[in-house]
């Protein structure tokens, strides 16, 4: 039991690989969960305790930080290892001060990194697995960050709109070539990768095929892949009438 409390050191030996029995149910189940929750979000319009219940994710989502930000203390990493590495990091943050605030701008972000949060479910960049807490915390944080924009968009009617996405563009655009500047004058790649745009984030023939050729032809891809795949993430939700949003 005392395992289940602690994580793997960053240098360790990894416990979970893709496709295994605990990745395959884990991702099974958070489908579902964020199905059901997507059904029943509508529900909480009317909920006297909706702001708690939006706190409370909040809440969830900062203390995963704090614990996260503990671990790598206590690791003795490099100060830029403090640094959130992708979108979700970041997307953490917007979409706590989007629950506490309804600021839109914040929730255009946060819905658009979604998608990352959405893919990590299926490709976890973890060294744990099922035996850990750290692996269910991975889950839920990623899930939490779907559902924070799904939850404006289902109890707060915020709506998504095309010219949404230009500002998902400028600025993951303008995050990704601050990554770019960082992770090349670091240059530690395996240590710190902002944005992934200095090398692969996970091991793919397909990424590393194309990182081979050369890498800036990989962080061209890389780039259009993040777009193509914000894109298409927001296109069940495109509205056409702004009614209903409140300007912030």
């Amino acid at each position: 039991m005392p395992t289940f409390f602690t994580r793997i050191p960053l240098d360790g030996e990894k416990e979970f690989y893709l496709g295994s029995p605990p990745h395959i149910i884990a991702l099974v189940v958070a489908l579902i969960l964020l199905v059901i929750v997507y059904i029943y979000l509508p529900r909480l319009q009317r909920y006297k305790h909706e702001r708690s219940i939006r706190y409370g994710i909040v809440g969830f989502l900062l203390l995963t930080s704090i614990i996260k930000q503990s671990f790598l203390f206590f690791s003795d990493v490099p100060w830029y290892q403090h640094l959130p590495e992708a979108t979700c990091g970041y997307a953490i943050i917007t979409s706590s001060i989007m629950l506490l605030t309804k600021n839109r701008t914040l929730f255009v972000i946060t819905f658009f990194w979604g998608w990352g949060a959405f893919l990590a479910l299926f490709a976890p960049n973890l060294l744990e697995t099922w035996n850990r807490l750290y692996f269910y915390q991975f889950y839920l944080r990623h899930m939490m960050i779907v559902i924070a924009g799904l939850y404006m968009i289902r109890v707060h009617k915020f709506s998504v709109y095309k010219r949404d996405y230009q500002t998902y563009i400028t600025i993951t655009l303008s995050l990704a070539i601050i990554g770019y500047i960082v992770s090349t004058l670091i240059n530690h790649p395996n240590q710190f990768n902002m944005m992934y745009m200095v090398q692969p984030p996970v091991e793919n023939i397909i990424l590393y095929s194309i990182y081979d050729v050369h890498p800036l032809l990989y962080t061209s891809f890389w780039v259009s892949v993040a777009f193509l795949f914000g894109y298409l993430y927001g296109l069940p939700f495109y509205q056409t009438s702004s009614k209903h949003d409140v300007v912030a």
